[in-house]
């Protein structure tokens, strides 16, 4: 289901593999659509609260390890 128009968006910054971002572009364009709004797609086929998730839980903080430190997001 597409987000509402008056729904509050926030910026999410990923690094996704240089194949993995033109097969992005290439469908957004021959879809007609935003790469924000396929990626919200996804998402919100992946995570809905009836859906167990997909991605298995590993040890307690090892997500820390993955976190980028403040100093790393200035610009």
């Amino acid at each position: 289901m597409p987000f509402s128009v008056a729904e509050t968006r926030t910026a999410l910054f990923v690094r996704i593999p240089a194949s993995r971002a033109r097969q992005l572009d290439s469908r957004a364009h021959a879809l007609g659509r935003t790469k924000q709004d396929l990626v919200n797609d996804l998402l919100e086929s992946t995570l809905t609260p009836d859906t167990p998730s997909p991605v298995p839980s590993g040890p307690k903080g090892e997500a820390d390890r993955y976190s980028p430190s403040p100093s790393s997001l200035a610009c």
